[in-house]
């Protein structure tokens, strides 16, 4: 007695498979809100950005050509 098999693996549905650049974003938006849920995190991230953009805007907030008070004349 004998009896085909056939291609028992082919009729299994599977699940539409995902491109590697949208799973490399959904890691990254899963990371970013782990970050974001530490309030310590939020903190530190807003005082560096606070640093970062002073550093920027420190050329117009301050006049580099000031004459220094303690030069001699």
């Amino acid at each position: 007695m004998t009896t085909k098999m056939g291609n028992m693996g082919a009729t299994s549905p599977r699940a539409p498979r995902k491109s590697a650049v949208s799973v490399k974003w959904a890691r990254r938006l899963e990371v970013g809100r782990e970050v974001l849920r530490n309030p310590l995190t939020v903190i530190g991230l807003s005082i560096i950005f606070l640093f970062l953009l002073m550093a920027i805007f420190a050329p117009l907030l301050a006049e580099p050509n000031q004459p220094d008070p303690y030069q001699s004349p």
